[in-house]
């Protein structure tokens, strides 16, 4: 049973998933009672996950939203202090600073490839470009794991070029220079970046 206000996307996850949406007059837009804390929120995370996202490079290449926002909301959360407070949401919720590397989304990094994986004379690492920080539940599960789609899959949008692998700090290695952005680059040079991906 969900309960909710007339919000359009919360009835079409409902139908999606087979909940039974209960029908009542919901509240107005902007109009009280309403959160406006978290509507704020909402709408940071949104043009901050749409700045990132072009700062990437990743408008050029179909279905990398997804790791758009989930890199918005990380770094709202671990970066960003709170309103009024001089401590990050990460802070307050753990009572330390988040460990994490900072990197920029679509920054090229390189990332180890198992011996099983890779053929004899293969090399042994793989470009890879940044694509967040892992959790897996609750604000104390990083474990200084990060998220790399792979470069070369994504350059012949190979089938899973989307989906990001799970790399440990130890396994990930980013070159000590300014932060090289491949997908916004080729966005740069071609409008399209189809064929520039080098």
């Amino acid at each position: 049973m969900v309960k909710s206000d007339q919000a359009v996307e919360v009835r079409a996850a409902c139908k999606q998933l087979g909940c039974h949406f209960e029908d009542f007059e919901g509240t107005l837009e902007n109009r009280f009672p309403h959160n406006s804390v978290l509507e704020r929120d909402i709408r940071t995370v949104q043009e901050i996950a749409r700045a990132c996202h072009l700062q990437a490079g990743f408008d050029i290449v179909a279905g990398l939203w997804v790791h758009s926002v989930d890199y918005a909301a990380t770094t709202l959360t671990a970066f960003q202090c709170v309103s009024g407070k001089d401590q990050t949401r990460h802070q307050l919720a753990t009572g330390k600073e988040f460990s994490g590397r900072k990197l920029l989304l679509g920054q090229l990094v390189h990332y180890h490839v198992p011996a099983a994986q890779r053929g004899k004379f293969d090399p042994s690492s793989k470009p890879g470009l940044f694509a967040g920080w892992r959790y897996d539940a609750g604000p104390l599960s990083h474990k200084d794991v990060y998220y790399v789609l792979d470069y070369d899959k994504l350059k012949t949008r190979e089938a899973g070029y989307a989906n990001a692998i799970s790399v440990p700090a130890e396994e990930l290695y980013v070159e000590e220079k300014e932060p090289l952005l491949p997908l916004k680059r080729a966005a740069d040079l071609d409008g399209s970046g189809i064929g520039q991906l080098q």
